[in-house]
Formats: C-alpha cells, structure tokens, sequence
C-alpha cells in the first residue's frame, strides 16, 4: 500500500531528475556556445594577424604593416608588431645605404690600387732602365729576412759572375 502511494511521488521525482539534467546539459552547450563565440571574437584580430605573419614568411611575401584596430592588449601587440617592422624597414633601408657606400669606396680604392700598382711597374721599369744605363751595381739587404739581392752588374765589378756569387751575405762579406 505504501509503494502505490508513494508511486506518484517517485514518478515526478523521476521527471524531475531527467529534466534536471536535460536544462543542466542545455545549459552548459548554451555556455559553451556563448564562451566560444566569446573568445572567437576577441581572439579573431589575435587570429588573423598570425595568419597574415605565416603567409609572408612561408611566402616569402615582403612584410608589411597588420591592420587591427583597438586600445584592447591585441591591437596594443599588433601596433607594437608594426613599429618593430617599420624600424626593420628603416635599418634594411640603412644597411642597404651603407653597403652601397662601402662598395663604391671599395670600387675606388681598388681603382686606386691598381694605378699605384701601375705606376709603380712603371717606376721599377724605369729604375731598371737608369741603373742599367748608368753601369752602376746594386744591391739590397733585407735585415729581417736576411735575405740579399745582387746585381749582376754589381757582381761583375766585383770580379764575379751571377753562377758563382751567390745571394747570400756571407758572399759579400767573404
């Protein structure tokens, strides 16, 4: 007697629990659903500046400024992303300046060089043809590497030839 009383009882608690749990299982996809769209929204701007920065790496695509507007952290990063590039761009820009500049004085010091290098050729030739006019001898010690040039005019005065002087300093002082 007491279950059949209480029957009705159980029944509404049944209904009661089943609907308990449908509006909880309703309520959290409603929550769900809200946080998602929520953090999509606000994260969107985040989103889509990853993907533009992706692109122009994996592209080699030149970089250029994000778009993105707001005083929220996002739009805070992305100015501070487009004042890193702009500084970027301008130490490219200096660089670039700076390797032109070396390259011409590069270009003209080689230039230079290679006229010193002429004229010196020249002015070798020239000493060559004066000392073999003048039938005077030379010679040449170098104290560092001990290392001594004759002449053969010089050897010649000396009563020598080249074969049997050789270029050593002991010759000359023997």
């Amino acid at each position: 007697p007491t279950d059949e009383a209480y029957a009705p009882v159980r029944a509404m608690e049944q209904r009661v629990l089943y609907g308990s749990i449908l509006v909880s299982v309703l309520a959290g996809l409603i929550a769900w659903w809200w946080v998602a769209t929520l953090l999509r929204r606000e994260f969107q701007p985040m989103l889509a500046a990853t993907e533009a920065v992706e692109t122009m790496t994996h592209d080699g695509e030149a970089i250029h400024p994000l778009t993105g507007q707001g005083d929220d952290e996002i739009g805070q990063l992305i100015t501070g992303f487009n004042t890193l590039l702009t500084t970027l761009d301008t130490q490219r820009t200096e660089l670039r300046h700076y390797r032109e500049r070396l390259e011409e004085k590069l270009a003209e010091r080689t230039q230079a060089l290679s006229e010193a290098l002429a004229q010196q050729s020249l002015d070798r030739e020239r000493l060559g043809f004066a000392l073999e006019a003048s039938r005077d001898g030379l010679w040449d010690w170098d104290a560092v590497t001990n290392s001594v040039y004759y002449s053969p005019r010089y050897v010649e005065m000396l009563g020598y030839t080249p074969e049997t002087f050789p270029a050593l300093l002991s010759s000359w002082e023997e």
